[in-house]
C-alpha cells in the first residue's frame, strides 16, 4: 500500500522516526469501519520508484491525476511538497498468531 502526502505533515515525520504503526478501515470522515491492524511504513526516496508510483496513479486515476499534479508543481513545489509513505500490514493469520502467543491477563 502507498500513501501519498503532504512532505511536512506530521505522518512522515512519525514513520521516520518510528515505523510502526495500526491502521483500520475507516470512512471518508475518519469513522473506524473494522479492526485495527499493526504494520509498518517507510518513506520512500527513491526517484525511480516515485515514478511507477506516479505511472500508475496517473493510470488509474487518468486525467484527474495529470491536473493534480500539474496544479502540484505550480502551486506546490512539485514533489518536494509531496511524500510517499510504504505501508506494510501484518496478514490476519499474523495477528491471530501473535495474539495466540501474547501472555494471558
Amino acid at each position: 500500500l502507498v500513501v501519498v502526502c503532504d512532505a511536512k505533515s506530521y505522518k512522515v515525520k512519525r514513520i521516520r522516526n518510528n515505523p510502526k504503526l495500526r491502521a483500520a478501515p475507516c470512512s471518508a470522515t475518519g469513522v473506524v469501519r473494522g479492526d485495527w491492524i499493526d504494520g509498518t511504513g517507510r518513506a520512500i526516496d527513491d526517484a525511480a520508484y516515485i515514478d511507477r508510483i506516479e505511472s500508475a496513479l496517473e493510470a488509474k486515476y487518468g486525467l484527474l491525476m495529470k491536473i493534480s499534479s500539474f496544479f502540484k508543481r505550480v502551486f506546490g513545489g512539485g514533489r518536494k511538497g509531496r511524500s510517499y509513505l510504504e505501508i506494510t500490514l501484518e496478514s490476519p493469520t499474523q495477528a491471530s498468531s501473535k495474539a495466540a502467543e501474547a501472555p494471558a491477563p
